[in-house]
């Protein structure tokens, strides 16, 4: 393995050929079925289409929502949805974010594994494996799309301890924007691994100093752009959300990061990826150079918080839910740099859970749209044009996700009819931080007089009843 300037290493062809290889079978799992089995998907794509059809008075849907499209947190993944969606169908709009996300996920891990010196090439390999975690499997789009700006922000500001250059500060500044646009704890994995990549020795007063004007910028207007944004005359389904603390999370590092299946096969798969880099960790830490890198910094900075987080957390008008189980993947993939050496078999064995685990996802997707794809569509067709529709959804007694793990995509199904010609859902996702509200006015679910049609779910039919 050939070194590169200023003692970097030149990875060779094959090493970058794999790395393409697993990058591509990562995204595969998007384009393998129509109706894709994430739980909170179908509120991002609803939301978009409401903003799409806001002004179509046949819908009617100004009577019921209202929009709140103010740059600020959150509202990136609606802005790439809705763009593209003037181009494409929504639902071809949605895989495409889905594997941009998927592929700049890959390319992040990798630029924070070439950013330290002397790192092994091949622990890119393992970044793929957490494409798809428990975080996306939920639905939380806007958080997962936040974290690959994120983690090159990391990179960036790693290479800038190194050498200082214009183009690096804009590009780290355009980061952090972005990553903020996504979602407000994209920006704060960042900082906190900013924060333990800064206090190591080799760090210059003037480029923290730096660092810290670009943080407070982004902070600052953030906050301001979330408090902009109209609290009243709007109802919202998270109001509940609290400061609340779980021990029992805390050790569950398989579990909320790749396994969220029915049976052990995904756990066994993921336990195979995580056993491999914490093996490779553990042996890279025989060696001690003079100097260890500052990236390992920043992955026990991201374990402290990571131990000291709450599982939701309410500030100001931002409400965030299941809070720590997000911050586990971002913690393995921080942890990624902390192996020293070259660990190729280890490095294998992680591209090898890669391959199995996006396998594993491809068939949920695929299983997930063969049953309920065509029942959606029939259920879509059926609604006439703006169509107030109240959802019954039994309790799912089988689902295709783990119960246990993670909320059951299928008691969604019914906001889907916002992808065609309805024209109010009540319980289509509505927060201070979402693209669209519900408004007080509007028709709460329990006022059954006041819809034109039922969606009537069973655990494997889906009936239009008209009240």
């Amino acid at each position: 393995m050939k070194q590169g300037l200023r003692g970097g290493v030149r990875s060779p062809l094959g090493v970058e050929a794999v790395w393409l290889l697993l990058t591509v079978a990562s995204v595969l799992p998007f384009c393998s079925a129509g109706l894709l089995a994430l739980t909170d998907w179908a509120h991002h794509l609803a939301s978009a289409a409401v903003v799409l059809d806001y002004e179509d008075s046949a819908r009617g849907l100004a009577q019921h929502y209202r929009l709140a499209l103010s740059p600020r947190p959150y509202m990136g993944l609606t802005y790439l949805l809705v763009g593209l969606g003037q181009v494409m169908p929504l639902e071809w709009a949605g895989k495409l974010v889905l594997v941009g996300y998927g592929v700049s996920w890959s390319v992040a891990i990798r630029a924070l594994v070439r950013s330290a010196p002397s790192r092994d090439p091949r622990l890119a390999w393992f970044g793929p494996l957490f494409v798809h975690g428990w975080s996306l499997a939920y639905g939380f789009v806007p958080f997962v799309c936040a974290l690959p700006p994120a983690v090159f922000a990391v990179a960036l500001l790693r290479r800038l301890m190194d050498r200082s250059t214009f183009g690096r500060w804009l590009a780290l500044g355009l980061s952090y924007g972005l990553s903020a646009l996504m979602h407000p704890l994209g920006v704060a994995i960042a900082v906190v691994a900013s924060v333990g990549l800064l206090s190591a020795p080799q760090a210059r007063w003037r480029l923290r100093g730096r660092w810290a004007v670009i943080v407070g910028v982004t902070g600052l207007l953030g906050l301001f752009a979330t408090r902009l944004v109209p609290l009243d005359g709007a109802r919202f389904m998270d109001a509940g959300i609290s400061t609340a603390w779980r021990w029992t999370i805390k050790h569950r590092l398989v579990d909320f990061a790749l396994a969220y299946l029915p049976g052990n096969l995904d756990y066994l798969v993921g336990l195979v990826g995580i056993g491999a880099l914490v093996a490779a960790i553990g042996w890279g830490r025989r060696q001690r150079p003079a100097t260890p890198d500052p990236l390992e910094r920043a992955a026990w900075a991201l374990a402290l918080v990571y131990l000291l987080a709450p599982v939701n957390l309410a500030v100001f008008s931002l409400r965030m839910s299941l809070l720590a189980p997000r911050l586990i993947v971002p913690l393995w993939v921080f942890c990624i740099p902390l192996v020293r050496g070259r660990r190729p078999r280890l490095c294998a064995l992680g591209a090898t859970a890669a391959l199995a685990h996006a396998g594993l996802l491809a068939w949920t997707h695929h299983s997930f749209d063969a049953q309920w794809g065509p029942r959606v569509a029939q259920a879509q067709a059926a609604l006439p044009v703006g169509a107030k529709v109240r959802a019954e959804v039994a309790p799912v007694q089988t689902s295709v996700l783990n119960a246990r793990t993670v909320r059951p995509p299928e008691a969604a199904l019914h906001v889907y009819a916002l992808l065609g010609q309805a024209g109010f859902d009540p319980q289509i996702f509505s927060t201070p931080q979402s693209p669209i509200q519900v408004r007080s006015e509007a028709p709460a679910h329990r006022d059954r007089q006041a819809f034109d049609y039922r969606w009537v779910q069973t655990s494997t039919t889906i009936v239009i009843k008209a009240e």
